[in-house]
């Protein structure tokens, strides 16, 4: 299906409370666009999670996002999900829950996120890689945000392993976009 079906569909059907609201945000989306504005998207949640990178990191490469306003934990997340979202185990009945079904995945050191669980051992790869560049910035007494070093891990090649994962990753995306940009200003030695 196209895009022009897409929008032809939702025209046709979506018509109605949350679903109208959807159609009527992305014409204003493509309005923005069309009149050459940047746009900013804003993730809360559990947004990289559920996947939002395999749509964002696309709309990144085609600078169809400009800045994205974000929790720490998507962008965590996102790293989560490149290293090791084939190991991550589903919950079909995760509205059911008991406290006792959530401590038995604690046991199995899964870290339940919704319908989600991520192993512990994923989260702990991401924490010592991550800890790496933070005890670094440490001794040397620089002061970098959650995202700087994400790019810096993304940009010095410790997650090289994980590139033919990266088209789903928004994080990669940005941090090539963000890359590329600095080189074509000079702030990244040719």
């Amino acid at each position: 299906m196209n895009k022009n079906n897409i929008a032809l569909f939702m025209d046709k059907y979506f018509k109605h409370f949350n679903s109208k609201q959807l159609v009527e945000a992305s014409k204003a989306y493509i309005h923005q666009m069309n009149s050459g504005n940047a746009m900013l998207i804003s993730l809360a949640g559990a947004m990289s999670t559920a996947e939002i990178g395999k749509t964002l990191s696309k709309m990144i490469v085609a600078n169809k996002v400009h800045a994205i306003s974000c929790t720490g934990a998507n962008l965590e997340e996102d790293i989560f999900n490149l290293i090791g979202k084939s190991s991550y185990k589903h919950i079909d009945n995760w509205r059911s829950l008991t406290e006792q079904d959530d401590k038995s995945l604690a046991v199995k050191k899964l870290n339940r996120v919704t319908d989600v669980c991520i192993p512990e051992n994923v989260m702990l790869q991401v924490k010592n890689i991550v800890m790496k560049y933070w005890l670094c910035a440490d001794k040397q007494n620089i002061k970098l945000s959650p995202y700087e070093f994400f790019y810096k891990i993304i940009n010095s090649g410790d997650l090289l392993q994980y590139q033919k994962q990266s088209e789903s990753s928004w994080l990669f995306a940005a941090a090539k976009k963000i890359y590329q940009f600095l080189f074509l200003v000079g702030k990244i030695p040719r």
